[in-house]
């Protein structure tokens, strides 16, 4: 997926800089955690597993509704 910027994990923390990200919610397509990217608060989404959909084509989606 070159199209997408990749980020170290081992820049992503917890809120408040620990080490555990805070699930918030979390569906069909994968778990939403509250975290934080070199000190900004931000959301992390784990995408689940699936045959049925193109990951890269979610996150493109994703990105233009985000936009």
């Amino acid at each position: 997926m070159g199209r997408f910027d990749v980020i170290s994990f081992s820049d992503l923390s917890g809120p408040d800089g620990s080490s555990q990200w805070v699930k918030i919610g979390g569906g069909s397509f994968g778990v939403v955690f509250q975290g934080e990217y070199l000190g900004t608060s931000v959301a992390i989404k784990e995408v689940l597993p699936n045959n049925t959909y193109d990951v890269e084509k979610y996150f493109e989606r994703e990105c233009v509704l985000m936009k």
